[in-house]
């Protein structure tokens, strides 16, 4: 949040302290999440991640869309990927305390749509441990700069065995 204070051009539209938090310290994660569509985004995705089913309803093209709405520039598009990855990320493990019976320490967005998945269904620890691996090797097929419809489907798909407890297809990359 001092860092964030201590920026010329930044006009914060969240709390500096919520967007600290939500960036997990990273300043041009921060700055991202303050866009009002990247912010709104993020709330939508969140709530798709407690459906436990993100591969349903074209979430890949959504997630290719909105990649693609940030900029031309390629690393603009692997920066929004990126926050959709950490988001899954952090929800994941908020997912696998919850499933054990531990309070995830997180944003209240994020242990809400937690809680919500356990609602929906249980799902043992390993699978979930299986969707953060998952969620790895995405974030390395983003910085290797893998198409984005050919890295963001299949990691998708995956997710989705994962948390209905199936094995992965393995991938050729």
């Amino acid at each position: 949040a001092a860092v964030l204070t201590g920026l010329t051009d930044f006009e914060p539209v969240r709390p500096l302290e919520e967007l600290a938090g939500l960036s997990g310290g990273n300043v041009q994660m921060a700055m991202l999440l303050n866009d009002p569509q990247v912010y709104e985004f993020r709330q939508q995705w969140l709530l798709r991640l407690a459906t436990l089913d993100p591969a349903a309803d074209e979430a890949a093209k959504q997630i290719v869309v909105f990649a693609e709405q940030g900029s031309k520039d390629t690393a603009a598009k692997r920066e929004r990927l990126l926050m959709v990855s950490n988001v899954s990320m952090v929800f994941f493990e908020a997912l696998l305390l919850e499933s054990v019976g531990m309070q995830p320490n997180t944003d209240q967005a994020t242990r809400e749509q937690a809680l919500a998945a356990t609602a929906v269904r249980a799902i043992a620890p390993e699978w979930i441990g299986r969707c953060i691996d998952r969620t790895i090797l995405f974030q390395g097929h983003v910085a290797a700069n893998v198409g984005l419809a050919v890295a963001v489907e299949p990691w998708l798909d995956d997710l989705a065995s994962c948390l209905r407890g199936k094995s992965l297809t393995p991938l050729l990359w």
